[in-house]
């Protein structure tokens, strides 16, 4: 659809550009009408896919708002073309100067007014799916990545770990444990966020300025399981100001991230995509983001960066019976069938 569009805009660009040179230009209605409906085609693709409970005035009025900011926004690419071929005239030597700065003008202001309207759409969040931990093996995250919220200063003296808590080797008897003792202790939640990924490669964490000389004791109780024990672990942060993931042993000459800070966050979070998908070469569709852990801003940085392609979150419910929530988030700049 969007190639449709695009040819028609272009077939109607050339035909304005023959009727403005004095020429006949008989394909201009049909191409113009061919890039209206086209265009008005591609905006009912990826219109909101959810539900809209509204009056039938007010739907009636939203979708056409929602359609006359298609229709400028295709008029502002009409009027780039129409420009372009004008500075491309000016570039031969065939300088018209009054119909240059015409179109010049002409591409400002449909420009501006479609930059306008699209700044007044709202962007529609939805699942594809939601899961419970009992996904399928093909669907489980190769690459794992936690917010580690730090722990309170009473834990110090014991490893950062609940004092005398009778650890065993299984993962799910620990966790029912620490639920049936009603113990308090943050590190609980990424320990059930792990359940559901058994064959995990590696976990990387992004840690807060405080919780960050905590990483490798939250490794070592990771790594006391069986399933988890040669399983990689390592921090994403941050010394002068270059980001690399380091194992957690090493990371106490690196700083961690402000979690209150959302344009720090969101800068390292982004960075650490793009370390993963260009300097270790894994593939989106194998990263998953838990953001259970951290504070408020964390979560919504977290859900936020998989909006846009492969990348998928996950959440612990906190409530009976605790399951890992998988999410694959997107915007409705999608088509209405997925």
């Amino acid at each position: 659809m969007a190639l449709l569009t695009a040819l028609a805009g272009h077939e109607s660009a050339l035909a304005i550009i023959e009727r403005i040179d004095g020429h006949a230009a008989p394909s201009l209605p049909y191409a113009i009408g061919a890039f209206v409906v086209f265009t008005l085609a591609f905006y009912g693709a990826y219109d909101n896919p959810l539900p809209q409970k509204l009056r039938n005035d007010l739907r009636i009025r939203v979708a056409l708002w929602g359609a006359l900011t298609w229709i400028v926004c295709s008029a502002a690419f009409i009027a780039l073309f129409l420009f372009a071929d004008q500075l491309h005239r000016a570039v031969g030597g065939n300088l018209d100067l009054e119909a240059f700065l015409a179109y010049l003008v002409l591409f400002a202001a449909v420009g501006t007014l479609a930059r306008k309207l699209v700044r007044g759409q709202l962007l529609v969040v939805h699942s594809r799916y939601v899961e419970s931990q009992k996904m399928g093996d093909r669907d489980r995250a190769k690459h794992l990545i936690f917010f580690l919220s730090d722990i309170e200063k009473e834990y110090e003296s014991t490893g950062w770990l609940p004092k005398d808590f009778p650890w065993t080797d299984s993962l799910d008897d620990d966790v029912a444990e620490l639920k049936r003792r009603s113990i308090r202790w943050k590190w609980e939640m990424p320990l059930r966020g792990l359940r559901p990924h058994r064959k995990l490669e590696a976990i990387t964490l992004i840690c807060s300025e405080e919780s960050i000389p905590q990483a490798d004791a939250f490794a070592a109780c990771v790594k006391h399981y069986p399933e988890f024990e040669h399983l990689e672990i390592r921090v994403w942060c941050e010394r002068n100001d270059e980001r690399r993931a380091v194992r957690t042993a090493d990371a106490g000459g690196y700083k961690g991230f402000r979690f209150h800070d959302v344009d720090q966050l969101s800068s390292a979070v982004v960075d650490l995509m793009k370390y993963l998908r260009f300097g270790e070469h894994v593939k989106a569709r194998d990263i998953i983001i838990d953001f259970t852990g951290g504070q408020k801003p964390a979560s919504v940085i977290a859900a936020a960066v998989t909006f846009r392609g492969e990348v998928r979150a996950q959440y612990v419910d906190t409530n009976e019976p605790w399951d890992t929530l998988e999410y694959d988030l997107v915007t409705n700049l999608e088509p209405k069938e997925v």
